[in-house]
């Protein structure tokens, strides 16, 4: 199984709409059951960009508590201090995608997420 850094490098090297799932379901669940935090050191530009509307999505499931949230939504501002975003108004992107300035969004994959989220659910477990 590939690490949660990597998972999340490979997210946002690349468009939304060509994100894996295995690697979106890999960063999940380590931000929301594992505590993991991405090192966005090196982050930059659309990179930046992409990472911004990736962890402001995973933020907003209700598996992550206040004090979780907090420490994602602390990246989020430090990232989005540097960024300049084109305005986007393409109807066919999500608002969120928009807001950061993508061509494209994760909505489809973002729905498979919803059975890992639960507080009911367990790592070992195949949901």
């Amino acid at each position: 199984m590939s690490s949660p850094q990597a998972s999340f490098e490979r997210l946002i090297s690349r468009e939304p709409m060509h994100a894996d799932f295995e690697d979106l379901k890999r960063l999940a669940l380590a931000v929301w059951h594992e505590g993991f935090t991405p090192n966005v050191d090196a982050v930059s530009g659309y990179e930046a960009q992409v990472t911004c509307y990736l962890l402001e999505r995973l933020i907003r499931f209700n598996c992550v508590n206040d004090d979780r949230y907090g420490e994602i939504d602390d990246i989020i501002k430090r990232l989005e201090k540097d960024l300049i975003i084109p305005p986007n108004s393409r109807d066919d992107i999500s608002k969120s995608a928009q807001k950061w300035g993508l061509n494209s969004d994760l909505n489809v994959l973002i729905r498979l997420l919803l059975p890992y989220q639960t507080r009911h659910y367990r790592p070992n477990s195949d949901i």
